[in-house]
């Protein structure tokens, strides 16, 4: 009533009835329960509509970090492999520093209980198809995702709403980390890999498991257990318990889970480009491969990772010093991948 009274720039007051009425209420076990504190965060939890639609954020993270946790605690003999929570599914910011349940249960109003799939390759691909197929409109199907990283090209045709795929249009890599900590390289190079036979366990929730925001593929896998609990108790009981009450995480998150290769090299410069094919470094090396000039590379990795590794680093600039007869060049280039390797981005 404050608030409204401010918006309207008058003291408004209750009548008795109203303020008794309202008392009450808030003398209630179930209200009362609203205001208890969960944990604390270095920042703001990001539930923008905008951001979790389009993009990683730290709301989607915990809420997939949260989800293959739950997962895994409750039914530990699932091996559950992997987690996907929907953009469309966080509804609000967390704007902290205190947690409380009342803003946990905003940011994940519809509080689905999870569902367990087991799902074949084919499935799996299907899935993350769908999952970035209207990239970049914002949609709530876009995947906040645990227990995997994935390249996506989207520049390339979107498939949506298939049960199964053999192939793949804009994923380019997806690998899953297993539940017994082993790794499973299911697409490489835009190429699906292995038998795509093999199953893998995850975990969504109810409401993707029934083919929601386009997802068959979850509809078509076997279901496999149910939580008795929905997210809201979830993210609550993964705060408290396995984060110690302390939510940590920047936004965007880092490392990322999710690369979109089509944005790499959006910031070139005249430089000539230069393909290092000697230096084994993820997504800096996948970058470069697309024809990325190394000070497209040296910026958004310093930028992602506060840094490079500096075994990555020295290869480059072997790398360079090779392929190169341009002294000024390669010195140009070698100088910004030493300092940041040595002292980060500036």
């Amino acid at each position: 009533m404050a608030a409204l009274g401010d918006f309207l720039g008058e003291t408004l007051e209750p009548t008795p009835a109203v303020a008794t009425t309202l008392e009450s209420l808030r003398q209630t076990e179930q209200i009362q329960g609203l205001f208890n504190e969960v944990g604390i965060s270095t920042s703001p939890i990001n539930g923008l509509r905008a951001d979790v639609r389009t993009r990683e954020t730290n709301g989607g993270r915990l809420a997939a970090d949260s989800t293959l946790w739950a997962a895994r605690e409750q039914f530990p003999e699932l091996g559950v492999d992997v987690a996907l929570k929907n953009g469309g599914g966080i509804r609000d910011t967390i704007a902290g520093p205190t947690i409380i349940r009342l803003t946990i249960n905003a940011q994940l109003a519809f509080d689905n209980r999870l569902t367990i799939l087991s799902m074949t390759g084919r499935q799996l691909i299907a899935a993350m198809e769908n999952s970035v197929s209207r990239v970049p409109a914002a949609d709530g199907r876009f995947p906040h995702i645990a227990g995997m990283v994935m390249d996506v090209d989207a520049s390339q045709p979107g498939v949506q709403g298939q049960e199964e795929l053999t192939s793949t249009s804009r994923v380019r890599r997806l690998v899953i980390r297993r539940s017994d900590g082993s790794t499973d390289v299911l697409v490489r190079n835009g190429v699906a890999v292995g038998d795509l036979d093999r199953t893998f366990v995850m975990a969504t929730n109810s409401f993707l498991a029934t083919g929601g925001d386009g997802y068959a593929a979850f509809a078509a896998a076997e279901a496999l257990a149910e939580t008795p609990i929905g997210e809201q108790q979830i993210l609550a009981d993964y705060i408290s318990g396995p984060l110690g009450g302390l939510v940590n995480v920047q936004d965007p998150p880092l490392p990322p889970r999710f690369e979109r290769l089509d944005l790499s090299c959006k910031l070139r410069d005249t430089r000539p480009t230069v393909i290092v094919r000697g230096c084994d470094s993820g997504v800096a090396n996948r970058r470069l491969s697309l024809g990325c000039t190394v000070s497209d590379v040296i910026r958004e990795e310093c930028r992602r990772n506060s840094g490079l590794p500096a075994a990555y680093a020295a290869c480059i600039t072997d790398e360079l010093e090779a392929l190169s007869g341009d002294d000024a060049l390669s010195q140009e280039m070698i100088s910004p991948i030493a300092s940041c390797a040595l002292n980060g981005p500036r």
